[in-house]
């Protein structure tokens, strides 16, 4: 059975593109291959990275516009997967910096789960346990929790509407994404609503904070760092209200 994972990469630093290169022979036993949506920054400022890893036959590059958004990146990714998959075919939807964290520091717990999904016939949430949880800044939790609150309420089901691995058969993917509509973060949220009833939730330790992962900073003075921020608590209630509002009119559409 094919095995596609499916991510972004926005990277004018090159950061990102050096941890993938560093995972590739790990993806390349787990996944039958790759496909990577580009940002226009991103092939702007790293050409000879995004040339070199086009080369490569395992991954499938996609490009985007100038003036395209995160959530267009986002989809696009997913979109060219879908357009040549098998029905049952299973894409795993990621961030490419939590991707080489997890198998970096959490290898053997992460392949245990790839193997796992590939059995699987529904598609599975990966959620932040309570131990990924508590590696992050307190106030990340907090404001992105109110979107998963009123979640529940509208819906009857507790869902990280900022998520960042899901597992979905490309059939039923395909029909999510088909519901897709927005430019910007919220489209995580639109992605996984009309899984709600079928998603199996799974909480893991693999998630755990990547920045200071990705950036070789010192954990916990980082940590705390970004919860003294306000510019941070800003970003986050940026996009945490968007998804309050669309999970809102969402609600009034569906008339639950």
């Amino acid at each position: 059975m094919k095995h596609t994972v499916v991510f972004s990469i926005h990277d004018t630093a090159g950061i990102i593109f050096d941890l993938v290169e560093q995972i590739t022979p790990t993806l390349q036993e787990i996944f039958s291959r790759a496909v990577v949506s580009i940002t226009p920054k991103t092939e702007e400022t790293q050409e000879r990275r995004v040339e070199k890893m086009g080369r490569d036959g395992f991954f499938e590059l996609c490009k985007n516009e100038p003036g395209t958004m995160v959530g267009d990146h986002y989809m696009k990714a997913v979109r060219t997967a879908l357009e040549r998959s098998e029905e049952d075919e299973v894409i795993h939807v990621c961030t490419p910096d939590r991707l080489a964290l997890a198998i970096v520091k959490h290898k053997n717990e992460f392949l245990k789960d790839m193997e796992e999904e590939r059995k699987e016939e529904r598609p599975i949430l990966y959620e932040r346990s309570d131990f990924a949880w508590s590696t992050h800044p307190i106030n990340y939790r907090a404001i992105e929790s109110m979107a998963a609150n009123l979640g529940k309420i509208l819906f009857g089901k507790e869902l990280d509407f900022f998520w960042c691995d899901l597992a979905v058969r490309a059939g039923l993917l395909k029909t999510a994404a088909e519901k897709v509509k927005s430019s910007d973060f919220t489209v995580l949220a639109e992605l996984i609503l009309p899984l709600k009833d079928e998603l199996i939730v799974k909480k893991v330790d693999w998630l755990e904070w990547e920045d200071p992962f990705i950036f070789a900073k010192e954990p916990e003075g980082f940590k705390k760092e970004r919860e003294a921020s306000e510019e941070e608590n800003r970003k986050r209630l940026g996009y945490v209200v968007a998804t309050i509002e669309w999970l809102l009119a969402a609600q009034k559409d569906s008339g639950v």
